[in-house]
């Protein structure tokens, strides 16, 4: 849930040790204000995860994440 006055972009990222390139973005969504997002996790469990937010240039942005 974004309750910041702007925009964030959350992305779903994966990526291996043992891979070159660093982490690759999965998912990426630009959540508006007020907005309420849900990241489902694509079936690539055997990698390494990560949820990056991203402050879209507005002063303050919030996000909570629940994770299931």
């Amino acid at each position: 849930e974004n309750t910041g006055r702007g925009e964030l972009t959350i992305q779903y990222q994966w990526g291996a040790p043992f891979m070159a390139g660093g982490w690759k973005v999965a998912k990426s969504h630009v959540v508006q204000r007020d907005e309420t997002y849900h990241l489902q996790r694509p079936d690539n469990a055997f990698y390494h995860q990560r949820i990056v937010v991203i402050n879209n240039g507005a002063s303050r942005g919030f996000c909570t994440i629940y994770y299931h």
